[in-house]
C-alpha cells in the first residue's frame, strides 16, 4: 500500500485489533491487521493516521545516512550526545555530554561503527549486572543464563530453559525502560505467555510499567 507516497507494509494476523509501527533504523511503515478486516478499511485507517505517520517518521530522518562523524548526535540510555572522532587506538568512550570514538588515521565508517557497537555492548553488559541480580532477588525469580544479542522483532526474549536474551539496541533507550524489559522477561519465568497472570507478575515490581511498554510501541515495536 502507498499513501502519499508512503510506502506501508501490511501484515494479517490472527489478532483482534488493527495497530501501526513506524520501525527503526528507517522509518518503515507497517500496519498488523486481523485476517478477516477488509483491504478498503484498512486503508481508511491507514489515512486517518497519516498525520500521526509523518510526524513520527520525523524521527528517522538522516538515520540510513548517518556517517559517523563529528558533530553527529548519538544516544546512551536516552541522553544525546555529540559524537566526536579522534586518532588512536580503535575504541570508544564519554566524555561529558560527547562520545568519542577513537580511530586510526582515515578510517573507515565500518572502523568506527565497529568501535562504537562495541562500546554500546559494553556498556549494556553492565547495566545488565548491575540490574539483573537486583531484579532477580526482588522477584524471586532467576535466570540461568543472559545475553545481548542483535535482535530484529523484540527487545528481550526468554527461552524455556531459562536463558534470557537482550537487544544491545536497550543500550539507547532511557534506563527505565532496561528495568521494564529485565522485569519482563524475569516474569516469563513464571508465566510463559503475555496472559493476566503475566502483567500481575509484571506490576507487582513495576507499577507503572504501561507508561514504559507504550514507551517502546511508540518508539517503533510492540513489546
Amino acid at each position: 500500500m502507498v499513501l502519499d507516497g508512503i510506502e506501508i507494509k501490511v501484515d494479517k494476523k490472527r489478532i483482534k485489533n488493527i495497530y501501526i509501527r513506524i520501525k527503526p533504523p528507517a522509518g518503515d511503515v507497517v500496519i498488523s491487521a486481523p485476517l478477516h478486516m477488509r483491504d478498503e478499511d484498512i486503508y481508511i485507517f491507514a489515512e486517518s493516521k497519516l498525520a500521526w505517520i509523518k510526524n513520527h517518521r520525523r524521527k528517522y530522518e538522516g538515520a540510513v545516512s548517518r556517517r559517523l562523524v563529528s558533530g553527529e548526535k548519538l544516544y546512551l540510555w536516552g541522553n544525546p550526545y555529540t559524537l566526536v572522532i579522534k586518532e588512536g587506538r580503535s575504541r570508544a568512550e564519554t566524555a561529558g555530554e560527547n562520545i568519542i570514538i577513537y580511530v586510526p588515521q582515515g578510517s573507515s565508517f565500518e572502523q568506527r561503527q565497529a568501535a562504537l557497537n562495541e562500546f554500546y555492548r559494553r556498556e549494556l553488559l553492565q547495566k545488565i549486572s548491575e540490574l539483573a541480580p537486583l531484579w532477580e532477588q526482588a522477584t524471586g525469580l532467576f535466570a540461568d543464563e543472559w545475553r545481548v544479542r542483535d535482535m530484529q522483532t523484540r527487545w528481550g526474549s526468554c527461552s524455556s530453559a531459562g536463558n534470557l536474551n537482550y537487544n544491545w539496541k536497550l543500550v539507547l533507550m532511557p534506563e527505565r525502560v532496561m528495568d521494564y524489559v529485565v522485569i519482563h522477561e524475569l516474569a516469563h519465568r513464571k508465566e510463559m505467555n503475555h496472559s493476566a497472570r503475566f502483567y500481575a507478575v509484571v506490576a507487582q515490581q513495576m507499577p507503572d510499567y504501561k507508561v514504559w511498554q507504550s514507551w517502546l510501541k511508540e518508539h517503533g515495536r510492540e513489546y
